[in-house]
């Protein structure tokens, strides 16, 4: 029996690297994770039930169930972004060269993050809360 090798990831980017997927690949699981991971932080500090939050977000309670618990795999982007809207939120993008692109042209990336800004519409505070979807450039880099 052939033993299996424990390899521990810290970045979206590692995890991809470490699965064999491209970095594209990786770029995307950070987006997913980061939503993710805003939709159970708004949904437990409001204390919404699932059920409430489904019905917000037009959705049945066992695929805000499945996000709650991090099992999206069959969830869609597009879902997770609803569910977040619904809850109050958007999320906003900031673009850079990935690090492919940085290495062919030798120019040094721009930081990348998405940051989550309550609407207009709503009555919570205006600050913006970031949630980091890309790490691409190296600390030096800024």
């Amino acid at each position: 029996m052939k033993k299996s090798k424990v390899v521990v990831t810290r970045t979206a980017a590692e995890l991809a690297k470490a699965l064999g997927l491209t970095p594209a690949d990786g770029a995307e699981i950070a987006l997913r994770s980061d939503l993710n991971s805003k939709i159970v932080e708004v949904v437990q500090r409001k204390g919404l039930t699932h059920a409430q939050v489904a019905r917000l977000a037009r959705t049945s309670r066992t695929r805000l169930t499945a996000i709650m618990n991090r099992n999206t795999k069959d969830i869609s982007t597009d879902l997770l972004l609803r569910v977040l809207y619904s809850l109050g939120y958007t999320a906003k993008l900031k673009f850079q060269k990935s690090r492919l692109t940085r290495v062919l042209s030798r120019t040094r990336p721009h930081r990348a993050q998405a940051v989550v800004d309550n609407p207009p519409h709503q009555n919570a505070p205006a600050t913006p809360q970031s949630i980091h979807l890309l790490r691409t450039s190296t600390p030096h880099s800024r």
